[in-house]
């Protein structure tokens, strides 16, 4: 080790926890960037436990600044050095550093070799730095969870398995941690690492959200109920207990019906796929019980091809990592199973092609060699069991979302129409009465798909579907959402009536209130679960025209003020000289 190392290492050595000697440590730390990085990196441990946990802001500063300096090349179009790799986790940590000045030095590095892209995936690379960061998210100081929050957005596609607890953080006591945890989320979609119903498929808990429903704040009683109305199906129809009728059921037809329930639900059924997998793998000589398994299996592959689609359209980039995919994807027909578990190893890594990676294995499923029972032979079985190892981990990893085990989705409906009824604060009840609403059009299709077999004319599937109702409602799950639809719609009603005037409400926020509560009557009426009546017409065409005579006004002032003189600005004063 050269003498100049073993010197700053010496001084790096000092107790990082007594804040007297900090100008030793942040001129050591300084000194270590004008090295060469092969020798520098002799020192990164040093380094890493002094930018992490010195106890002075100044050293940590001068720590992130060191470590950008080693990782950005001195001469242009020089590839970053092994130690830039090796700094991508400590750079991912610092961006969730309570200091905002840290945070912009450690993220200028982070983003040059993101983009730059020489030194590997650096969204794998971070990857070591998650669970530290997931720690952070249960801090005391909220500054702390707020720079967490903020960090996984900057980490992109790495931070896919954190979803669910980052989640959690949407209904957090701090408003700035829950603005900051919707920003991340907005930023994960729009930049195409996650579904485009993310909360579909990782939202709390509903223990944890009825928690939050009755807390004192009615900015978190609103959260909670923001949370449940872009979420929780899978809780409230208790995905979880739908699974494991499918796979342990002593009744087939009950099976049957569960996984036709499993499809109709949607992006919500992702935490489930294991489950489907798993069916069709053991049951292959089963056709009756494979057939409902692979249509819901196609409807949630449309439904994830489109989110691709809207992905795509957003950051064009995306057609790169999902060509990617599909080349890795091929490997897992191969003989090889060598070839097949590197194939796995790489498609259950975090970054864009994500979504594409699951699908690509719905793809591999769902081909014709692994669905016809005569055509069904060694290399079809190792295919479904490669694929259904690769979905075993993506959800032991937290990137299909998890599965609520708690049974407590009817709860979490009697609290929402509780405080629709009874909360003190107007904006708390019209956020429970649209999470109904929505809650209400997402589970119809579910269990319009149950209702169906309970008033078909096959008897056995008619018994089944009833006894199948009854193990969800005894597991806690809630299937009647044409009470939902009536609880949400008499208050919505009221919402968007003459006589609904709170207190201290100014007009911008009663119109906005208005303006909610109209759109989740009419996503009720367009899904078939109220029916329009001549007051809610007229109220309807009355908002038209108002809408229509309030646009006609706006561009009746701009014409006017464009064919003023000079704009309708004051013409200018000309200045005489004497």
């Amino acid at each position: 080790m050269p003498p100049g190392v073993a010197e700053l290492l010496n001084r790096l050595d000092k107790n990082c926890i007594d804040d007297k000697p900090w100008a030793i440590r942040r001129d050591a730390v300084s000194a270590l960037e004008v090295l060469k990085p092969e020798v520098a990196g002799m020192a990164a441990g040093s380094l890493r436990s002094i930018m992490l946990h010195d106890c002075n802001r100044r050293v940590r500063v001068a720590g992130a600044h060191a470590l950008g300096e080693l990782c950005t090349p001195k001469v242009f179009g020089r590839i970053p050095g092994e130690f830039a790799a090796e700094a991508v986790p400590t750079l991912a940590r610092l961006l969730a550093d309570p200091d905002p000045v840290v945070r912009k030095i450690a993220k200028d590095p982070f983003n040059m070799l993101r983009e730059d892209g020489r030194t590997g995936d650096v969204s794998a690379n971070a990857a070591p730095a998650l669970p530290e960061l997931i720690e952070l998210l249960d801090d005391e100081d909220w500054r702390t969870r707020q720079s967490a929050a903020r960090a996984f957005a900057d980490l992109g596609s790495a931070s896919l398995p954190a979803c669910s607890k980052l989640a959690e953080s949407l209904v957090d006591e701090a408003s700035q941690v829950r603005d900051t945890a919707k920003q991340s989320f907005d930023s994960l979609v729009q930049n195409g690492c996650c579904a485009a119903d993310l909360s579909v498929a990782v939202p709390p808990t509903a223990e944890l959200l009825i928690a939050k429903l009755k807390g004192k704040s009615w900015k978190i009683r609103c959260s909670a109920a923001w949370t449940c109305s872009n979420g929780s199906l899978g809780s409230v129809i208790n995905v979880c207990r739908l699974a494991e009728i499918l796979l342990g059921d002593r009744d087939l037809r009950t099976r049957i019906v569960a996984a036709e329930m499993l499809g109709s639900c949607g992006l919500a059924c992702l935490p489930a796929l294991p489950e489907l997998a798993s069916v069709l793998q053991t049951a292959h000589d089963v056709k009756a019980l494979r057939t409902p398994c692979m249509e819901a299996l196609l409807l949630v592959r449309s439904e994830m091809v489109n989110v691709i689609g809207r992905a795509i359209a957003k950051n064009p980039d995306l057609e790169q990592a999902v060509a990617h995919t599909q080349f890795l994807a091929k490997k897992l027909k191969a003989e090889s199973g060598f070839e097949r578990d590197q194939a796995i190893k790489s498609l259950i890594q975090p970054g864009k092609s994500h979504i594409a990676s699951v699908t690509e294995l719905m793809r591999v499923i769902l081909e014709p060699s692994s669905i016809d029972a005569d055509r069904y032979d060694e290399g079809a079985a190792a295919k479904l069991a490669t694929s259904f190892e690769a979905f075993g981990k993506f959800r032991e990893a937290g990137m299909l979302g998890s599965l609520d085990t708690k049974g407590q989705g009817g709860t979490l409906i009697k609290t929402l129409m509780e405080r629709a009824c009874g909360d003190r604060h107007w904006r708390v009840r019209l956020a429970c009465a649209e999470a109904l609403a929505s809650q209400a059009v997402q589970m119809k299709r579910p269990v319009d798909c149950l209702q169906h077999h309970i008033h078909g004319e096959d008897k056995a599937l008619k018994t089944s579907a009833k006894r199948l109702k009854r193990l969800l409602e005894q597991s806690g799950a809630f299937l009647e959402p044409g009470l939902l639809a009536i609880a949400a719609t008499e208050h919505l009603r009221h919402v968007v009536s003459k006589d609904f005037d709170p207190p201290n409400i100014v007009d911008q926020d009663l119109k906005m209130a208005r303006n909610l509560a109209l759109t989740s009557l009419k996503r009720m009426v367009k899904a078939q679960l109220i029916k329009d009546d001549e007051e809610f017409d007229a109220f309807i065409k009355a908002e038209e025209v108002r809408e229509n005579r309030e646009k006609a006004e706006k561009a009746a002032a701009l014409r006017a003020l464009q064919s003023a003189p000079n704009g309708g600005r004051p013409a200018r004063r000309k200045l005489v000289v004497k």
